[in-house]
């Protein structure tokens, strides 16, 4: 089963969330890694992590009322973008949860 099929019309998604681009930049400057070992980095938060264009577009499919995003790693300012982003496949309510919150 996938996730898909098990968030079918819920009332809530609760989703974590990334941007590859914009963590394997804030990795390159911070440690100075190579490009390979950027890429291989950047592969696996494509891999393993949901961008905010793939949670809108699985609260789309799956039928789902609100999103909650949850473990998210973005900078205020990529708030924005991100909400743009999941907005371009969802049009229902999305609310980018801090730690504690209750929902």
């Amino acid at each position: 089963m996938n996730v898909e099929r098990l968030a079918d019309s819920a009332d809530v998604l609760v989703s974590e969330i990334t941007d590859p681009e914009e963590i394997v930049a804030r990795i390159s400057r911070t440690f100075g890694f190579p490009p390979t070992a950027l890429a291989a980095i950047k592969r696996r938060f494509e891999l393993e992590h949901l961008t905010a264009d793939e949670v809108g577009l699985l609260a789309s499919r799956s039928g789902v009322k609100s999103i909650v995003i949850t473990h998210n790693p973005l900078p205020p300012e990529s708030t924005t973008k991100a909400r743009n982003a999941i907005g371009a496949h969802f049009d229902g309510p999305v609310t980018f949860a801090d730690d504690l919150d209750t929902h």
